[in-house]
């Protein structure tokens, strides 16, 4: 089972939670009961109160309240899934524990599904799978907790018990840096049937795969459950998309996370006029985006046709350095002084960018020449 990342942050506030609710009100804030134990003793730990209909609208405040615990009864198979919105600047967290908790404040037993996202909407991802929803093994209460990590503010959580539609997000794919893509996709029933008029999100994760995820927009579904974003992605970004089912019996449903890979574009490698066998001659292009100077981002590969051959067969791999370059400020130069190539006659050279995990592989065309 996945492991809180804020279960020790919790541990820490007890104390100061603790501490907050033994002092004394003070005059013209005191509660309608009397006590401000008395207040935050119904929502603030199980049994919490009871789940009242989607959404729910509530305020975290930190220390003071800074959990808000609801009871809802679910039989063994049955689906939910929940979705979190918070206050700017805040950071807001869902957990769902089982019918054996009994503190939220306890380092066991630990939340069944919880809420991993930094940025909001974040949905209750399932510990086990990390699918967006729960599915209860056993009937019993079940307890949902609501909680700042960070900040105070208002909250909204909607929430639906039922099926998990299908969110199908087509395959992974590559385009060129600079050009735009089509992410399509569909959401059908468990019939296999397409759903129209059903809310759809597409979330984005870009390289290094970590920090805040974005969300690229919204859309409706049309007839066959279809559904299409365009996106223009700058490096290696995940995509997954979550449907909204608004028809009872349905909870939400995510999609598998899709990667579109972005390939620099590099030019033809150019060079010196005359090449000669095993002699230092100067190879040079361009990569774009811009790339770490320094760096070797880029190798010229070679290719060797024997005389009579009708194919190039690989030869060696030659390093280049990259370079700042005023006159080309939205691209790198790609640059070595010291290639050479061991035999006579017909070559043939491309460049080629390795996959450094913020951009895919990448070719450029070849450039041909005869080495004397």
């Amino acid at each position: 089972m996945k492991l809180s990342a804020h279960s020790m942050t919790r541990l820490a506030l007890v104390a100061l939670l603790s501490f907050a609710l033994a002092l004394p009100t003070s005059a013209g804030a005191q509660p309608a009961t009397g006590s401000v134990s008395a207040v935050l003793v119904s929502d603030d730990n199980i049994p919490g109160v009871a789940l009242p209909e989607s959404p729910v609208v509530g305020t975290l405040v930190v220390l003071l309240d800074k959990d808000d615990v609801f009871n809802v009864h679910l039989d063994a198979g049955d689906t939910v899934s929940a979705r979190l919105t918070g206050a700017p600047g805040t950071e807001f967290i869902l957990a769902l524990y089982g019918p054996g908790a009994t503190d939220v404040f306890a380092e066991t037993p630990l939340p069944l599904a919880e809420s991993y996202e930094d940025s909001y909407p974040s949905f209750l991802s399932n510990a086990t799978d990390g699918t967006l929803s729960f599915t209860a093994v056993t009937s019993g209460t079940y307890y949902l907790d609501v909680y700042t990590v960070k900040g105070s503010g208002a909250y909204t959580v909607d929430f639906a018990e039922g099926v998990r539609p299908t969110v199908n997000l087509r395959n992974t794919h590559y385009i060129n840096f600079g050009k735009s893509t089509v992410m399509n996709g569909s959401v059908l029933a468990a019939t296999g049937a397409g759903l129209a008029d059903q809310r759809v999100e597409l979330f984005a994760l870009a390289y290094p795969y970590t920090g805040a995820i974005t969300l690229v927009g919204s859309r409706v579904t049309a007839i066959g459950g279809a559904f299409s974003f365009t996106v223009k992605p700058t490096r290696n970004t995940r995509y997954y998309a979550v449907a909204s089912v608004d028809m009872d019996g349905y909870s939400f449903g995510d999609s598998a996370v899709r990667t579109v890979g972005v390939k620099p574009i590099l030019t033809i490698p150019k060079r010196s006029k005359t090449i000669y066998k095993k002699r230092s001659f100067t190879t040079w292009g361009y990569i774009k985006p811009v790339h770490t100077k320094g760096a070797h981002t880029v190798y010229v590969q070679a290719w060797y046709k024997k005389p009579g051959a009708t194919k190039y067969k690989f030869v060696k791999s030659i390093k280049t350095t990259n370079y700042v370059t005023k006159k080309y400020p939205s691209y790198t130069k790609y640059y070595t002084k010291t290639a050479s190539l061991p035999y006579k006659g017909r070559w043939k050279l491309v460049a080629k960018a390795k996959d450094d995990g913020v951009h895919s592989t990448a070719y450029s065309r070849a450039l041909y020449v005869k080495v004397k």
